[in-house]
This record gives structure tokens, sequence and C-alpha cells, in this order.
């Protein structure tokens, strides 16, 4: 890792502070034990993220094709969250879903298949390191989506967090 990688991700990581601070608290306060959980459970994400992107890489390099990871990546998906939506409200309300939710499933998984698919193809063309970065700037890019979307406040922390990631990118 050089130098310009190093700046880039403190400056990421100051954007992820920054954006952070910006964002009003309308939710419940966790207590005791649950703040460490969910601490815990986002640390495991990102380092599940980066680990699965270098497991990734490596695996391509070694003749597995897009399209296949793509088909282990999205069938693990399916399988884990409807085994746990099984679990948790049965197979009768899993069926019950209504049309209009299960559309929308259908269209994030859509949506997830071609984030996938641009990550699998940015990780043909570059680093592990560089592509992990450069998708931090989903986080730049939701804060924009809540502005246009949502109608949210522009705020110093927002505008200061997206020059962050935009440095840092």
């Amino acid at each position: 890792i050089n130098w310009r990688t190093v700046v880039g991700i403190m400056l990421l990581i100051g954007a992820l502070v920054s954006l952070t601070a910006g964002v009003g608290n309308d939710l419940p306060q966790l207590q005791g034990i649950m703040v460490v959980v969910a601490a815990l459970a986002a640390t495991l994400a990102g380092v599940s993220y980066g680990g699965g992107n270098a497991v990734f890489r490596r695996t391509m390099a070694k003749g597995l094709g897009t399209e296949q990871a793509l088909c282990i990546i999205t069938l693990t998906g399916m399988l884990s969250t409807g085994a746990i939506t099984v679990a948790r409200i049965g197979l009768a309300g899993a069926l019950a879903t209504p049309p209009a939710a299960a559309l929308s499933l259908l269209m994030a998984g859509l949506a997830n298949a071609v984030g996938l698919y641009s990550i699998a193809k940015a990780l043909q063309m570059t680093t592990v390191n560089r592509a992990n970065s450069m998708s931090s700037a989903q986080i730049a890019l939701s804060a924009l989506a809540d502005l246009a979307l949502f109608s949210e406040p522009v705020t110093a922390p927002l505008i200061v967090g997206l020059g962050l990631t935009i440095a840092g990118l």
C-alpha cells in the first residue's frame, strides 16, 4: 500500500465520520450490550465485504467466470435470506407477501445483480484495495439520493463528507 492509498483511505474514513455526524437521529437509542452487538455486526459486515472481494478476485484470476461467481453469490444470498424468512414468519407468511412488495424485492434483486456484476468487472480491472475504496462512494451516493428523494436538509457535515469522499476517491 503506497502513501496515496493511505491518504485516500484516511479521507474516506473522515468522509464516513462526517456523513454520519450530519444525520439526524430519530431512531430509538440502543442500550448496553446492543451497542456492542451493533458495532461488532457492522465490523463483521465490513470485514466480510472486503474479504469477499479479495477471495472473489483471486478465484476469478484462477479461471472462475464472472457469471459463475455471481450465480454462487446470488444463490447463497437467496437461500440464506429465504431460510431466515421462513424461520421467522413461516412458509405461509412468506407466500403471503403482497405483489407490490414481491415486485420491490425482485427489482432490488435485479439492482443487486447489476451492482455485483459491476463490482466483479471492477475487480478484474483494478486492485482489491482500490475497488473497496471506490465502493465507499455508496455512502455518498446514498446521501445524495436522500437529498433528491426525501428532501433531506443540506448540512455542513454532509457537504464536508461528500467533498472528502470525492477527494478520497
